[in-house]
């Protein structure tokens, strides 16, 4: 697989090449929309998937001159009949545990569960598919324009070796021991399952307005108490080493909307999961993010991934992703800000579904969607207590509002 043609960026080929070197990880990228309505037919669904390969001719296969056969990339699952939420849900995590296809991506229709409730999962080879193009697809594939991607400097031709040097020494610096949000006795089972939560948007603007920081500052400050409060075995956060979360960072500029391939670089940020305190989190969240947000705009950040060859870039994701350098990788997607509706149902809501990386255990997102903010969760199977998670992170969005003055929308449990 590493050496697939079609490979768009550098990226890709690290991804492809990481894949291949721990089989029984899954890497795939997705999400879930959920629709009410009657279940649209798979000849609706193929002239959905049409109109997202006419915008984005790279769906059909490498280099975009192949002829797009929709049924290649639909599939179903069926929920057992009347099962409702824990149907749904049984039946997400089922597909989010399916191979993907040969064609590297695929979308499936779940149903079942209750009348009139259906949902459209969306899912795609990392290697292929950010966050952000995720978004952009399903936007697409309801014939709804794209956000525009926010302005950049287009990252140099070649790695600079100034640029090259700095992030080597950001790995050096991060070649040390992290805490781990899980027990660390037993081993991961290689598969995975989702929670979610969900809260309203405009709350979390105002925390965030209240104390200088963004929407994804609250959320982690939020992540960090609902880890230090979330018990599952021993008192994991009484550990003396910091809890670092891989943040990644989108790289997509001007040009390179709708096309595939994993335009993002990383940060870490050590969540302040020992601060009782939920407003100094967030200042302290608000502080160490705005560092990395910074590298946003430099023209070198991912410097050291371009210069490497795939088994190199391979190598260095193992060193990123493993358990000793990264606690949990914490993923900001903006979505669409306006309803959308597949094939005339309303997407009443969305299920993010994350990449879950060899030796992790947890993987959280922040994903928005029409007004409300959804806290979703990817965990191996083997972590325990993994319900009460995102309740405690609804607590914590809770105590911060509540503190700032003007609580937003009362939460809900997803």
């Amino acid at each position: 697989m590493a050496g697939a043609p079609g490979v768009s960026v550098p990226f890709d080929n690290g991804f492809l090449a990481y894949g291949a070197a721990h089989p029984g990880t899954q890497m795939a990228i997705g999400v879930a929309a959920l629709c009410a309505g009657d279940v649209p037919s798979r000849a609706e669904l193929g002239l959905l998937l049409e109109a997202a390969a006419s915008a984005c001719p790279e769906l059909a296969g490498p280099g975009g001159g192949a002829v797009f056969r929709p049924g290649r990339h639909l599939f179903e699952s069926r929920a057992p009949e009347g099962s409702g939420t824990a149907g749904l849900y049984a039946a997400l995590d089922a597909v989010a545990n399916e191979p993907l296809p040969g064609v590297m991506w695929g979308v499936w229709l779940v149903h079942g569960h209750a009348p009139g409730e259906f949902a459209v999962v969306l899912r795609g080879h990392h290697a292929h598919f950010d966050g952000l193009l995720i978004a952009q697809l399903c936007e697409l594939m309801v014939g709804a324009h794209p956000a525009a991607v926010r302005p950049a400097p287009t990252a140099p031709p070649r790695p600079r070796p100034g640029a090259v040097v700095r992030d080597v020494a950001a790995v050096l610096r991060g070649l040390r021991d992290t805490a781990r949000p899980v027990a660390a006795a037993g081993t991961t089972e290689g598969r995975v399952r989702q929670v979610c939560a969900a809260t309203g948007l405009e709350g979390m603007r105002r925390v965030a307005a209240a104390h200088g920081g963004t929407v994804n500052d609250v959320h982690l400050a939020a992540l960090a108490g609902a880890l230090a409060a979330w018990e599952t075995g021993p008192r994991w956060h009484g550990d003396p080493r910091p809890v670092r979360a891989k943040v990644p960072l989108g790289l997509r500029r001007p040009g390179t909307a709708e096309r595939l391939g994993t335009r993002i670089g990383a940060g870490w940020l050590t969540l302040p999961c020992d601060t009782a305190d939920p407003v100094e989190r967030l200042r302290r969240v608000a502080a160490d993010s705005g560092r990395l947000r910074a590298r946003l705009t430099d023209p070198g950040t991912g410097a050291l991934m371009r210069a490497l060859s795939p088994r190199m870039r391979r190598l260095l994701l193992d060193a990123d992703n493993h358990p000793r350098r990264t606690s949990l990788v914490a993923t900001h997607v903006p979505g669409p800000a306006r309803p959308l509706s597949v094939a005339g149902r309303d997407v009443t809501g969305i299920v993010p579904l994350m990449f879950l990386a060899s030796g992790q255990r947890l993987s959280v997102c922040l994903a928005t969607y029409a007004g409300t903010a959804y806290f979703s969760v990817t965990a191996d199977t083997g972590v325990a207590g993994l319900d009460r998670l995102p309740g405690c992170w609804l607590a914590e969005i809770g105590r911060l509002a509540a503190v700032s003055g003007r609580p937003g929308r009362t939460p809900r449990q997803g």
